[in-house]
This record gives C-alpha cells, sequence and structure tokens, in this order.
C-alpha cells in the first residue's frame, strides 16, 4: 500500500491500480492487479484518519513510500503480514479468523448499508456483477424479505394513524383548558367563593356553624 500513485489516499478514496506480487528469488514485483481488477475504494473518514496517525508517527519507508515497511526498503512479504495478523489475533483474544475475511466483512457492510450489487462489484474489484453474486447473493434481502418490512411499515403507518397524536402533542392539548372543564372550574371557584363568605358571616355573628 503506497501514498502516491497506485495507493493515493485522497478525498477520501483509495485507487488500486497496482500491486505487489513475488517473483523467483523473494524478489518483488509490482504489476496490475488481476484479472483487470484496478478500481476506487471510497474510504470512511476515520480511516483516513488511522492512516494519517501512522504516517505521522512512523513516517514511510525508502524511495517508494511504502506504508508498511519489510526487510529493507520494501514492502512486508505476505508471510510476514500473516505473522502481523495472527499476533493481532493473540493479542486480540480472538481466533479462528483469516485475513481475507475482512475483505468479507467489509461486503456483507456494504450490502447490509443497502448498497446495490454494482457498487459492492466495484468496491471489491470484480471484473464481473456475477462474480460478486455468486459469493454474496445469500446477504442481500429477498423478494420476500422485502415485502414482509414493506408490509410492516404499512402496519405501523396505520397503527399510528389510529392511535391519533403522538403523546407529546396530546400533552399540548391537554394542557389548554376544554370550555366545559373551564365552564366547571369558575362555577366550582364562585361555590368556594360564597361559602367562604357565608363562614366569615357566621363567625362574624358569634356562633358556631354546626
Amino acid at each position: 500500500m503506497r501514498p502516491p500513485g497506485s495507493g493515493s489516499a485522497t478525498s477520501a478514496s483509495l485507487k488500486v491500480s497496482r500491486q505487489v506480487q513475488r517473483v523467483n528469488g523473494g524478489a518483488i514485483d509490482v504489476r496490475p492487479p488481476k484479472y483487470g481488477s484496478e478500481r476506487v475504494v471510497f474510504l470512511a473518514e476515520g480511516l483516513v484518519n488511522v492512516l494519517a496517525e501512522h504516517v505521522s508517527t512512523h513516517g514511510t519507508t525508502g524511495q517508494d513510500r511504502w506504508l508498511f515497511a519489510g526487510d529493507g526498503d520494501d514492502p512486508p512479504h505476505q508471510n510476514t503480514v500473516g505473522c502481523w495478523w495472527r499476533k493481532t489475533l493473540r493479542d486480540a483474544g480472538l481466533s479462528g479468523i483469516k485475513l481475507h475475511d475482512l475483505r468479507q466483512f467489509y461486503a456483507s457492510g456494504l450490502i447490509a448499508a443497502g448498497c446495490d450489487v454494482v457498487t459492492v462489484q466495484r468496491s471489491l474489484g470484480h471484473a464481473k456483477a456475477i462474480t460478486t453474486l455468486n459469493t454474496y447473493a445469500h446477504l442481500w434481502p429477498t423478494a420476500e424479505d422485502r415485502t414482509r418490512k414493506a408490509a410492516e411499515r404499512s402496519c405501523q403507518r396505520r397503527s399510528a394513524s389510529r392511535l391519533g397524536p403522538s403523546p407529546r402533542r396530546r400533552q399540548v392539548r391537554v394542557s389548554e383548558p376544554h370550555p366545559q372543564i373551564a365552564g366547571l372550574h369558575r362555577r366550582v371557584a364562585s361555590c368556594t367563593a360564597r361559602v367562604a363568605r357565608q363562614s366569615a358571616q357566621v363567625d362574624g355573628g358569634g356562633s358556631r356553624p354546626r
């Protein structure tokens, strides 16, 4: 992975146009990805921040400015990457997770977020959409799933309309006195005042009410 050229993380995207292959003797060969899988991957802002922090802390290696260094100025060997991954799993208390599973996790996340087949295909670098469907078709919602969700939304809207306004709106309306209730309040207040006057008169006359 390289910041310039094939790995330029600009505008929250990563252009994949080359990859590292090992040839006889362990030498590296930087070549286009297999099966014409050049692509642009849109990066999450959080990932861009992590990469920026990595470069700020560790810098880059060699004239080609590799983000992750191997022997000398070369990128790490795939066996080295595998060793790093297994150590990461041990430190996290995990097991049974392959590095390639991260790619499948990414694909399933795109599908769960509602991305269509073509979007997932381009993000993964599949030459044909049929490859994406053959691998991940079971993760897309079926027609039955969409029908159930549509029916559920319809029922929820119907229930909401039958229940009337929300509790907050009902509370606002209740706080405004109904005309009949307001009239009752006035009558109660009038009776209370009349009783008070009568009690004052009785007390003033020197006799106690029975």
